[in-house]
């Protein structure tokens, strides 16, 4: 088995992407209290639980009926 990991060059190159995205969100969170820290950390984790209880309550999509009277696995 193959492990891949990221050379310095991709994690420099990453860096230089997401920068832009992150140096807003620093500056921001750098003017909360901790409190206030505490507060949205605990919004989050409930937010990303309340996603995954939904998407896991969300059936599936309904599998296709072909007009094919033999399946793949009846052919192999």
């Amino acid at each position: 088995m193959r492990i891949l990991t990221a050379t310095a060059e991709g994690d420099a190159h990453l860096t230089e992407h997401i920068e832009p995205v992150l140096a807003p969100a620093d500056r921001v969170l750098a003017w909360l209290t901790e409190e206030d820290s505490a507060l949205i950390e605990r919004f989050l984790d409930s937010l990303a639980a309340l996603k995954d209880h939904a998407a896991a309550a969300t059936p599936g999509p309904e599998p296709e009926r072909s007009t094919e009277p033999y399946s793949p696995a009846l052919l192999m």
